[in-house]
Formats: structure tokens, C-alpha cells, sequence
């Protein structure tokens, strides 16, 4: 049986950083834990462990007074209820491939 430390859940992380270098660093954050949909928007699946070490090394580059980063939960039905425009997967598409 997983701990519940190793259960994973959808997150949608999104930021908005005022400097050039803390923005180039966030993202390559955000890349190593999610997918981007948008160029400030992830879908992540994380466990309490890497969510905790995501916000960690977020809380590491960005600048509270300047930056912000939200970190908003989704269930698996608001995954499924997603639609989308364009030439990116939906987020229901990417992960299906994550979900256990």
C-alpha cells in the first residue's frame, strides 16, 4: 500500500515574476515537477513529498515583495471536465498518462 506521502494529486501552478533571471529560474523549476500549458501555467502531479520540495525551491528564487506563484489543487473530474483551443494537449489528455 503507497504512503500517503506518495499519493498524487493534480495542481495547477501558475506565476507571475517581475525579474528576468528569477523568471528563467522558475520556469526550469516548474518544468522539472510539470507540463507547461501556457508560458506561466503548469499541470503538475506531485505527491505531499514533491509538492513541499517544489515550493521549497520555488521559495528559494522567487522575491515575495515582486513575484508571485499560486499553487491551486484539481480533481480528477475538473481534469476530465477540461477543454482547450490550440495545438497542446488538453490537461485530461496529459494526465491520464500520470494518474494511477
Amino acid at each position: 500500500m503507497a504512503s500517503p506521502g506518495s499519493l498524487r494529486a493534480a495542481w495547477l501552478v501558475a506565476y507571475d515574476i517581475a525579474d528576468a533571471r528569477r523568471l528563467r529560474r522558475v520556469h526550469r523549476i516548474c518544468l522539472r515537477f510539470g507540463n507547461a500549458l501556457q508560458e506561466s501555467v503548469f499541470l503538475c502531479q506531485l505527491s505531499t513529498e514533491e509538492l513541499g520540495r517544489m515550493q521549497a525551491a520555488m521559495a528559494r528564487v522567487m522575491n515575495p515583495v515582486h513575484d508571485t506563484v499560486r499553487y491551486q489543487p484539481i480533481c480528477a473530474s475538473d481534469l476530465r471536465r477540461s477543454l482547450h483551443l490550440g495545438l497542446q494537449p488538453s490537461p485530461a489528455a496529459q494526465a491520464s498518462a500520470w494518474l494511477v
